[in-house]
């Protein structure tokens, strides 16, 4: 009888090992796809992957990277789809800061920020370690937006976490984005097209937050670009020298 109850031991044992070397090798295969931007073979290797696991755990990390390649394809109804039902499968483990983060990267590429800060309160409850890269995300998706208030809360709150990648981002958009006296103003513009060149310039070349403001001169649509908030004139002064030497062809002016 021993002998009967081993043999079934053993063989539960080897099936189970058996099974989960399957899994991981799949897995691994379907990441190596997405590594090589082969996503239609991934989600293949995938969705066959999902039909022959039976744990919620691993149905949810398979619908995760299900998702995360739509992303890589920017195909964001479909990534919403599978990360929801992601993060409704995937109850406790290392993946659910990952897909509750790449859930609201999806919902900022929609415009939906109302689902992306109830999710964000969802990870502030659960302390994840990925609400860094989140209040990053939720910075940038303000500042491009003009919204100056917000931006700088998430910025702030991600330089407070300590996070070594995304805090260190953080830092010096903080001090650009504050809430001064004294703002620059950079050119205006009578076409929205330009308004763009110079506003990403200023972001990634010289690591200052942009804003544009719509005006109206005779009836006429006109754009102004402000960036930079400064405590004082001097500060302020000093900056304008900065951008008047790199900007030689532009107007730039401080204002109050």
């Amino acid at each position: 009888m021993r002998f009967i109850l081993l043999c079934f031991f053993v063989l539960f044992v080897g099936c189970s090992t058996n099974s989960s070397f399957y899994y991981k090798t799949e897995l691994m295969n379907a990441q190596k796809d997405i590594a090589i931007h082969q996503f239609q073979s991934a989600r293949n290797k995938l969705e066959n992957l999902f039909k022959k696991v039976s744990l919620n755990n691993e149905k949810g990390e398979v619908l995760y990277w299900i998702g995360f390649s739509y992303i890589s394809q920017k195909s964001y109804f479909q990534s919403q789809k599978c990360l929801t039902a992601a993060d409704e499968m995937y109850k406790i483990g290392y993946l659910k800061g990952m897909i509750k983060a790449r859930l609201i990267s999806v919902y900022l590429a929609q415009n939906n920020s109302a689902a992306a800060t109830q999710c964000y309160a969802e990870m502030l409850i659960g302390q994840f370690p990925e609400l860094a890269e989140v209040e990053y995300n939720l910075g940038n998706y303000y500042s491009k937006k003009g919204l100056i208030k917000q931006a700088s809360t998430f910025y702030s709150k991600c330089y407070k976490r300590n996070d070594l990648y995304f805090s260190a981002k953080a830092k010096p958009l903080i001090a650009n984005i504050g809430d001064g006296r004294f703002y620059l103003q950079v050119g205006i513009y009578s076409k929205f097209e330009n308004v763009k060149e110079i506003a990403k310039k200023l972001r990634y070349k010289y690591n200052l937050i942009p804003s544009v403001v719509k005006i109206y001169k005779n009836g006429r649509p006109l754009y102004r670009i402000q960036t930079g908030h400064f405590q004082t004139r001097a500060e302020a002064e000093k900056r304008k020298l900065e951008l008047k030497y790199k900007f030689r062809d532009l107007e730039v002016l401080v204002k109050p």
